[in-house]
């Protein structure tokens, strides 16, 4: 019984990964390229909710969820970053994960 318990909650842990990585690769749904200002002392979480505002991702628990299954550090720069239209949660997340030059800078 224990052994279909695990089985089970495996195969639920399995769904709920292969859900998270489909929803991240998925095209975005902003039609223009979006610009984004983080200002110094923003929180992770708060930023993730501010993308999900404009509209650059579909939720903000799920990024940070993906973020930490991916176990990667984000070191938030300072500035105004602009996503590429039709921009992927899974890009717009690495736009941030890889420091890449904002836009502007403050």
């Amino acid at each position: 019984m224990v052994a279909v318990v695990l089985l089970l909650l495996a195969a639920a842990a399995t769904a709920g990964w292969l859900r998270l990585e489909r929803v991240m690769q998925r095209p975005g749904s902003a039609a223009e390229a979006t610009r984004l200002a983080v200002p110094a002392g923003s929180s992770l979480r708060g930023v993730l909710r501010r993308l999900e505002s404009a509209g650059l991702l579909p939720w903000a628990p799920a990024a940070e969820a993906y973020l930490r299954v991916h176990r990667v550090p984000v070191r938030l720069a300072i500035g105004t970053y602009e996503f590429p239209a039709r921009a992927s949660p899974a890009a717009v997340l690495a736009q941030l994960e890889g420091f890449e030059a904002p836009a502007a800078s403050w």
